[in-house]
């Protein structure tokens, strides 16, 4: 056994609930946030766990630990496998691939109705967030099992990703893009779906507005409707300004800039050819307003942020990149939810299954809304 593993997890038994006291102290008495609330305890364990990780934690421990969880919701899904050959135009659309060949991908119905309708029907295609390097976070589930309560006729899938936690090149960046394109085409061509929205939360909220750039680089059919909540719009690049204005954030967000940072080194291929110059990765510095704008004016495109986090800086300047635009389907008022008081990705924490209750959250609210919109 390796012995970070015993290290790791005495560190979350012994180390962990010091770490979440002192922190939440910090907030009651020297602070004195007079906004404290509950659910601060939740994103300090979170964030504070992240932190005493070690690289290999996420493929000894923390997957094999949420596998484990996610077995109890995902024992009535079907698993589905998809092959997917990497062709000599993926080579030229995405320029971190030099060969990949091909790929294989997962896919689970999460829900699907009985007498689903590939033609009328919507079907969401969610993408999990976790920096690339976890699996899909238990919680996440509650919020699709909740959606999929609000909206029956909605069939669910979630893609499960390879994750970076093996540190293997072949499963670094663009792998998980590839494997993102071939559910896609699969839904798409093979299963005739022609209602697609895509979803997805933090990393796998960056796979959906790369995933909308790599369709209209390809001329495929565009899907209807695309949600990226607390996307992870920069995974390679950040700016001074964001790390010295909202490293106060990080003590009431449910994550930290050093465990971005930990989540980077994994995604980051050791090959010589890499070039972080790719607005399939890092799409708001790199932004393609070119493609952008024809984005906008096919796909209802939904970004929801909270004040708490510390992606908002770049989440709000990817945001103001799409306004300066102009495009007449894209507004602030219809287009973007800035959440007061939300930390990252806040829906896909929150444990309800009082559907009433859990709707009246205003992200999830919003998120209603604009799926249910003609």
């Amino acid at each position: 056994m390796n012995l970070l593993v015993p290290v790791f997890l005495l560190k979350i038994i012994f180390v962990l609930p010091l770490k979440m006291l002192f922190y939440t102290l910090d907030l009651l008495l020297v602070r004195r946030s007079c906004n404290f609330r509950l659910k601060l305890i939740g994103r300090i364990a979170m964030r504070e766990a992240l932190n005493l990780s070690y690289i290999q934690s996420f493929k000894d421990v923390i997957n094999p630990a949420f596998d484990w969880l996610n077995g109890f919701f995902l024992k009535n899904s079907n698993e589905e496998e998809i092959f997917y050959e990497c062709t000599d135009t993926d080579l030229k659309m995405l320029p971190n691939i030099k060969s990949l060949g091909e790929v294989n991908a997962k896919i689970n119905w999460f829900r699907k109705p009985v007498d689903f309708n590939p033609k009328t029907d919507s079907i969401i295609l969610y993408f999990h967030g976790g920096g690339f390097a976890t699996k899909l976070i238990p919680s996440t589930l509650f919020f699709l099992q909740n959606l999929s309560r609000f909206f029956p006729r909605t069939a669910i899938v979630i893609q499960d990703y390879t994750t970076t936690a093996s540190g293997k090149d072949t499963d670094k960046y663009p792998r998980q893009l590839i494997e993102s394109v071939a559910a896609y085409s699969h839904l798409s061509q093979n299963v005739s779906c022609s209602n697609i929205i895509l979803m997805g939360e933090s990393a796998g909220g960056n796979l959906v507005l790369a995933l909308l750039q790599y369709l209209i680089r390809r001329d495929i059919n565009m899907p209807i409707k695309a949600v990226a909540i607390s996307p992870w719009c920069n995974p390679m690049s950040y700016s001074d300004e964001e790390l010295t204005l909202y490293k106060d954030c990080e003590r009431i967000d449910s994550i930290s800039f050093s465990g971005l940072k930990r989540f980077t080194e994994l995604l980051h291929p050791t090959s010589s050819h890499f070039n972080p110059l790719d607005p399939l990765l890092n799409i708001e510095a790199c932004f393609d307003e070119k493609t952008w704008k024809i984005i906008l004016s096919q796909v209802d495109l939904l970004v929801t942020y909270g004040t708490e986090e510390i992606l908002k800086h770049q989440i709000a300047k990817f945001i103001n990149k799409l306004e300066n635009i102009q495009c007449e389907k894209f507004n602030l008022a219809n287009n973007v939810l800035l959440d007061e008081g939300g930390s990252h990705i806040e829906p896909a924490l929150i444990i309800s299954r009082d559907l009433s209750n859990w709707s009246r959250y205003k992200t999830v609210s919003r998120i209603l809304a604009m799926l249910d919109r003609k």
